[in-house]
């Protein structure tokens, strides 16, 4: 390719000493690309290897993270099951303390309804002797007086 670079420059009138050198120039600068494009796919297929093990090491890291994540979730939802059974026995055990109580009440008001009803009766005793005592007081005062 050189000779026929200086063949070129000769052709258009360009001294020999001259030509020589820009064919000497253009064939390093063609020798210099030629490094360069080789270095260049050198560099694309260094970059190429490099992502494939980025795209590898990603891809493991993404299935680690996904393992991690389906692990904690699964640690909640066993501890969130864990705090709906404890909410449910103390639920459950404030329900019967409630039902105890409300048992206990409603005994109470029995107890008071019927020592009431008791008062009543006797009351309606005391009423009917005073009535009678009276009633006897007036047909003694009237037959005998």
């Amino acid at each position: 390719m050189q000779a026929e670079v200086f063949q070129a420059f000769r052709m258009i009138n360009v001294p020999e000493k001259e030509a020589l050198a820009a064919a000497e120039a253009l064939s390093r600068r063609d020798a210099e690309i030629t490094i360069l494009k080789t270095d260049l796919k050198g560099d694309v297929r260094d970059l190429r290897a490099e992502l494939q093990d980025v795209k590898t090491e990603l891809k493991g890291d993404i299935r680690d993270l996904r393992t991690e994540l389906k692990a904690e979730i699964q640690d909640l939802r066993t501890e969130l099951k864990a705090e709906i059974q404890d909410l449910r026995t103390e639920l459950k055990a404030e329900i019967q303390d409630l039902r105890t109580e409300l048992k206990a009440d409603i005994q109470d008001l029995r107890t008071a309804n019927l020592m009431l009803k008791n008062e009543l009766v006797l009351h309606r005793w005391m009423l009917g002797t005073v009535v009678a005592l009276q009633v006897a007081v007036f047909v003694h005062a009237f037959l005998h007086g």
